[in-house]
C-alpha cells in the first residue's frame, strides 16, 4: 500500500493527531503569509507587492 494512502486511512489516534497538527501549522502559516501580503498591498498608495497584477490580487482576496 502506498505510504500516502496508508497515512490517509490510518486509525491510529497518535498518528492522526500528528497529521492534524502538521496540517494546521502548515495551513496556518500559509494564511498568515497571505494576510501579510494583502496588508502590505493595502498599506500604501498604488501597487507595492504584486507589481500591478490586479488579477492576482483579486484571486488572493477571493480564494
Amino acid at each position: 500500500m502506498n505510504t500516502t494512502v496508508a497515512l490517509m486511512m490510518t486509525t491510529n489516534a497518535k498518528l492522526v493527531g500528528t497529521i492534524y497538527l502538521a496540517l494546521s501549522v502548515t495551513y496556518g502559516t500559509m494564511g498568515f503569509m497571505l494576510s501579510w501580503l494583502v496588508r502590505g498591498e493595502l498599506c500604501g498608495l498604488g501597487e507595492q507587492l504584486l507589481f500591478g497584477d490586479h488579477q492576482l490580487y483579486n484571486v488572493l482576496t477571493t480564494s
